[in-house]
């Protein structure tokens, strides 16, 4: 083979694998993208599902406040009770739209410093929303065994009470789990796109 012609071979071969490993980065590329979506997409729909229960419980309450049987036996304590569970889910609703606009901003395909700087804000807004959410399970807990007592609760409001207080705070704690996995995840995958970024 002449010179020129192997010369030509390895320009060729060269170029193959030029291509190959393009194609290979848009690969990866593309499962890190999918992967974060999948997560973003995620947070989308618990924030949808949050808005959903919070729309089933005002109503729910505001017939409880109109109840007569329930504003008798409970007195005084059930009208302050459900009127200051009222006040919280509308402070939840507005929260939890306000969330939605800010995951609506995360593109994965604009400036990743960007993005980041957007996850990691939201991720501020949950950690402190552990903290709030605390706070008020430990209130709300507490404003519902004081309704109890004034209305003489029978044994099996009392179980009930029990079973909507346990099973509230084992639901809370998993829906911040999953907050937090899918905010890693998508961190992690803001990470894997800004490093060819920092090589460019």
């Amino acid at each position: 083979m002449e010179p020129e012609e192997l010369k030509n071979v390895w320009k060729s071969i060269d170029e193959h694998l030029k291509k190959q490993e393009v194609l290979k980065e848009n690969i990866i590329r593309k499962m890190i993208y999918d992967r974060a979506n999948r997560s973003l997409s995620k947070l989308m729909r618990y924030e949808m599902l949050g808005i959903a229960v919070i729309l089933f419980a005002i109503p729910t309450l505001a017939f409880l406040a109109n109840f007569k049987p329930f504003r008798e036996q409970m007195q005084g304590a059930g009208g302050i009770f459900v009127w200051g569970m009222l006040a919280i889910c509308a402070a939840y609703l507005a929260w939890s739209l306000i969330k939605i606009v800010a995951l609506t901003k995360v593109d994965f395909t604009k400036n990743i410093k960007e993005t980041s700087l957007l996850v990691a804000g939201y991720n501020i807004w949950i950690q402190k929303e552990k903290i709030v959410s605390a706070a008020l399970s430990i209130a709300i807990a507490l404003g519902a065994i004081w309704m109890y007592m004034v209305g003489h609760a029978t044994i099996f409001q009392w179980t009930s009470l029990a079973c909507a207080l346990t099973g509230g705070i084992f639901l809370t704690c998993y829906m911040f789990r999953v907050y937090d996995r899918n905010i890693s995840a998508i961190r992690q995958s803001l990470e894997e796109l800004k490093e060819p970024e920092e090589e460019i």
